[in-house]
């Protein structure tokens, strides 16, 4: 006997499994005559197998219950949620769900042209699965290189306030750091930036030595009123590493020249108790001391074959052997040499006097080879630019440009007021000069024109240093 089944079953059986009436006796014609997860298939009775999940987030192969397959969650495995901007796609409970795509790594700034800098926000937001930044298109009046505009000449980067005067001059490192001392007892150094890296402070009052920093990096100034000393400190932290100390808390032997060092790392510099002294860098011994006639507050010189040269307040420049200190030549002026002797490529020694003059000594023997005369004592020392023109400032309130050869004029820069520092002289030949009336000045060394001035805070009496980027430092 056949059994009826609802027209529907039937008809579903027919379409989707093939069975249908009139099969033979034992066979099936609908899923609903089979056992449970079992169904019809060509009327015959199989085993429902469930390996169809309804995505990859379910095991592959599940279980067949109440004529249903159940499937077990795959949490944790990778999967693709089909959005492009999301990332670490992961099956959850059935479901796969990635984490949107973070846009925190935005494009370096960079120069579009020389004069177009385009700068990119630091959020972005996610497109096609790509990261889109906003952006800005800036014109640069000075230029654009690197990723950044070039400064406005003249302008101010950064300023670093201490508690006393700066009268000495700024040393730079390898490694961009910058030393100086204040009018007392505190020393500094700075990062490039201009943020603090660390001071210390001396038990003896730094006036006008600048720093000097030797090839490992230790930091020589000089300092003391009565009793002179040369420190040697430690970059890392300031430490002193020796000190080197000449005379007695009785006595006038200060330092206020600036050390150089040689070749070898022989430390030199001029004391108030009329020497020039040679110290050893690696313990601060003495190797020699050379007396002149009266105090040394110009910071020696030495030239190519490692000759020193140095002025003294008994009105002479001295040429002394590096060896041993013997006496190679002297130069008489008529007022103290306060300033600090120049080499030229040809090994000639241009230096001032408070005599008024300028100078230019024949290496060899101290020989005069010309004067110039100004209009007031010369305590400024001279700088020399690439084709060989002399800088050099004088009390006349004028910074004059000479030439090389015979010492007559190229031109002359007046701003009013004792020019006592130095200039420096830039990449592309500009003078920089911190003048009497209180200005840094940039000056064309073709013409002696004013390319721009800065505005300091007090007469300036520290010589400008420039950074390997061209950065002024005073």
């Amino acid at each position: 006997m056949t059994r009826r089944l609802p027209a529907l079953a039937i008809t579903a059986c027919l379409i989707f499994t093939g069975c249908g009436p009139g099969i033979d006796e034992g066979g099936c014609s609908a899923d609903g005559d089979c056992p449970d997860c079992e169904r019809c298939d060509s009327g015959q009775c199989v085993p429902e197998i469930c390996d169809h999940p309804p995505n990859g987030c379910f095991e592959h192969l599940g279980v067949c219950r109440d004529r249903t397959c159940h499937y077990e969650f795959r949490n944790g495995a990778s999967c693709s949620d089909v959005d492009p901007c999301t990332v670490d796609d992961t099956c959850t409970n059935g479901a796969c769900a990635g984490t949107p795509m973070t846009c925190g790594s935005p494009p370096q700034d960079e120069c579009l042209d020389a004069n177009t800098l385009r700068t990119y926000g630091t959020s972005g937001s996610c497109m096609d699965g790509a990261c889109e930044y906003p952006h800005q298109d800036d014109v640069c009046t000075s230029g654009c290189k690197s990723g950044t505009c070039n400064p406005d000449p003249g302008k101010e980067l950064w300023s670093f306030e201490t508690p006393g005067r700066i009268l000495s001059s700024p040393a730079m490192a390898s490694d961009g750091t910058i030393y100086i001392a204040d009018y007392g007892y505190m020393f500094y150094a700075v990062n490039a930036d201009g943020e603090e890296k660390l001071r210390c402070q001396l038990d003896e009052p730094t006036y006008n030595s600048s720093p000097a920093v030797g090839r490992d990096g230790t930091i020589y100034i000089g300092a003391g009123d009565y009793e002179g000393v040369l420190y040697a400190l430690r970059p890392e932290d300031c430490s002193e590493k020796w000190r080197f100390t000449v005379g007695t808390a009785t006595t006038n032997a200060g330092m206020d020249s600036s050390p150089a060092i040689g070749d070898d790392g022989t430390i030199y510099v001029g004391s108030d108790d009329h020497n020039l002294y040679a110290v050893n860098p690696e313990d601060g011994s003495e190797k020699w001391s050379f007396p002149t006639g009266y105090q040394v507050h110009s910071s020696p010189s030495i030239g190519g074959d490692g000759t020193i040269y140095v002025g003294s307040d008994d009105e002479k420049l001295y040429a002394i052997h590096p060896e041993d200190g013997s006496e190679k030549w002297r130069f008489q002026t008529g007022n103290s040499v306060r300033s600090s002797p120049a080499i030229g490529g040809d090994g000639t020694v241009y230096f001032g006097s408070w005599d008024y003059n300028v100078y230019a000594a024949n290496p060899q023997d101290g020989s005069e080879k010309w004067r110039f005369t100004t209009g007031a004592e010369v305590s400024s020392s001279p700088v020399i630019g690439s084709d060989g023109t002399i800088y050099i400032g004088s009390c006349d309130g004028n910074l004059y440009a000479l030439d090389p050869v015979d010492g007559s004029e190229r031109w002359r820069f007046s701003a009013g007021g004792c020019v006592f520092s130095s200039a420096a002289v830039g990449n592309d030949g500009t003078v920089y000069a911190g003048l009497g009336d209180g200005y840094l000045y940039a000056i064309d060394p073709e013409d002696g024109s004013e390319k721009w001035r800065f505005k300091t805070s007090y007469v300036t009496s520290s010589s400008p240093t420039i950074g390997s980027d061209g950065t002024v430092y005073l």
